[in-house]
């Protein structure tokens, strides 16, 4: 087995501001419910809070800060999970926090309930293990999702402050544009996710000036509403040929405006995923990759804390694919790509870079701590069996290269260049 190759150099010293584990606040009645995600959380390197009812949930919010929430839909006789989401948003710094829900019931009605709770992930009891680790991943990829940046064309300042108003409220970043003629301008300064023009916003109105945005190539895919309520199926008919995707009635009340927005902000969230992601590793492709690791190396650098890229190589891949067949070869893709996507902690990046070859960043780390972890992963999918096109077993192992900053580079590219240097040593 390839064993990974890192740095040299002595490891980078995590400092006080170091990226600790993910906290996970669990609230259940069942101890032993608890015990079992703590367990799992050990295995899967996030911290696990436990509560035994709704005080103690918010008492513990208060002191920990937890960056997802697992809630039992049943905690006792008098107390249901679904009274929990919106105290804990009420609380400072949890207005975005992601929850999930724990039920022995799957019914329709109990799971419309916790979704208008806003209610990301709905588990069932009892819990398997592998669903619970994606369930905790994706809530923290939730939660660690860029805040949502909307922009509000419209020379109405009452109705520009109502609207500003009930966004801001809901953990969204708002902009404002006055005027048609700068909205292409205030397009590219601020990138917004989703584009709100008002009916009447000078000089042309809503619906000419989404003709205008329509045309940009740079804004094909932006997600546009119109605040303009059609009277029938022609108007309708007209909204869609100048490009909106969606509209609201006018005067626009807060509770339709959440909706619709959320609604909006969801498409363009699956729409930015299906684009971002490898379909067969369930991985991030290469571009939005390096934007999060980018990003990520900027916050290590003014915390001072470590910061690692690997890379990943698969052994004898193409002699696999001849010997086993390609869906052999396939489904070792999509097992490491399980793999990674399971063990690593969620604020840890992942991405196919390229046929067989996978990159990894980890904020907070030293390369040496990367190696550990690498080869415990190693030894992991090295145990695992796949079956080739004729039945025939086989295991698998990889090759590793690591790179560390400030030791090996203070870019992404050079520490990219230089993990992928001791990747192919190790080969």
């Amino acid at each position: 087995m390839a064993e990974p190759s890192t740095s040299a150099h002595p490891p980078a010293q995590a400092g006080p501001d170091r990226v600790g584990p993910v906290r996970v606040l669990v609230v259940d009645d069942d101890p032993a419910l608890i015990e079992l995600v703590r367990a799992l959380g050990r295995r899967h390197l996030f911290e696990v809070i436990g509560a035994l009812s709704l005080a103690e949930a918010l008492q513990r919010a208060r002191e920990v800060q937890p960056d997802a929430v697992l809630i039992d839909l049943y905690l006792g006789p008098e107390e249901s999970g679904l009274a929990l989401p919106e105290r804990l948003r009420a609380l400072p710094g949890l207005e975005r926090v992601p929850m999930g829900i724990l039920s022995g019931d799957g019914s329709f009605t109990s799971r419309i309930a916790a979704s208008k709770a806003g209610v990301s992930v709905y588990l069932m009891k009892p819990v398997d293990p592998d669903q619970l680790s994606a369930a905790v991943h994706r809530l923290v990829a939730l939660g660690s999702a860029p805040i949502p940046q909307i922009l509000v064309a419209s020379h109405d300042h009452a109705t520009t402050a109502g609207i500003v108003s009930t966004l801001q409220a809901s953990g969204m970043n708002v902009a404002i544009c006055t005027h048609g003629e700068s909205l292409a301008d205030r397009l590219s300064e601020v990138r917004p996710e989703l584009l709100l023009i008002d009916a009447d916003l000078p000089p042309a109105g809503a619906i000419d000036t989404c003709r205008l945005i329509r045309s940009l190539p740079r804004w094909h895919e932006l997600y546009i509403a119109l605040m303009i309520e059609p009277k029938n199926d022609s108007e309708r008919s007209a909204l869609r040929a100048a490009g909106a995707d969606e509209w609201l009635s006018r005067p626009v009340g807060s509770a339709e405006l959440l909706d619709k927005v959320h609604a909006s902000l969801g498409r363009v969230s699956r729409l930015r995923e299906r684009f971002d992601r490898d379909p067969l590793t369930g991985l991030s492709l290469r571009r939005p990759f390096l934007e999060q690791a980018g990003a990520r190396f900027e916050e290590a650098q003014l915390r001072g804390g470590g910061f690692c890229i690997a890379m990943l190589d698969l052994d004898g891949f193409k002699q696999i694919n001849d010997r086993y067949g390609h869906p052999a070869g396939d489904a070792v893709l999509a097992r490491l790509g399980r793999l990674l996507q399971t063990r690593l902690r969620p604020m840890d990046l992942r991405a196919r870079w390229g046929g067989e070859e996978f990159c990894l960043a980890f904020s907070g780390e030293s390369a040496v701590t990367a190696k550990s972890f690498l080869e415990r992963l190693l030894a992991e999918f090295h145990e695992q069996t796949t079956a080739g096109e004729h039945g025939q077993g086989f295991k698998v192992s990889f090759s590793a290269g690591v790179a560390a900053a400030p030791f090996d580079g203070q870019s992404i590219e050079v520490l990219i260049h230089r993990a992928d240097e001791r990747l192919y040593r190790a080969k």
